[in-house]
């Protein structure tokens, strides 16, 4: 009877010691963290990379000033853009490595520019061939 006791004891301290599922402990990816600092700093570092290279649209004649609405424009092709899909703080160190190779556009201004939009349709006919 005795024996039947310390089985329940030390299966109820097991279960006590076992983390749940949904318990922090029990989680194998990536602290929370870790992911929100590389975002804080892509969030703070892309207006002033805008304001940088000059913080309006590079079209003739349209001056864009709202940062929210200017994109980050290819000219010339970067190891980046070889390379397919990317994350907004891969694009940003790019347009720091390499910041001659890009434009600052405003969105309609980045579809419809024969420089920038080349560009975009011949990486997409790339990526369709590969």
């Amino acid at each position: 009877m005795s024996g039947l006791n310390i089985g329940k004891i030390i299966s109820q301290i097991i279960r006590m010691l076992t983390p749940k599922a949904g318990h922090r402990a029990a989680r194998s990816h990536k602290s929370k963290g870790s992911g929100n600092a590389s975002n804080r700093w892509v969030k703070k570092a892309t207006p002033q990379t805008k304001r940088d290279m000059g913080g309006k649209c590079e079209h003739r004649g349209c001056g864009e000033k709202r940062l929210s609405h200017l994109e980050f424009a290819h000219v010339n092709e970067t190891p980046i853009s070889r390379t397919g899909p990317r994350g907004r703080k891969e694009k940003l160190a790019d347009v720091h490595a390499h910041p001659d190779d890009y434009k600052l556009k405003c969105k309609k201004h980045h579809v419809s520019d024969p420089d920038t939009a080349s560009h975009d349709a011949n990486m997409r006919e790339k990526g369709a061939r590969d």
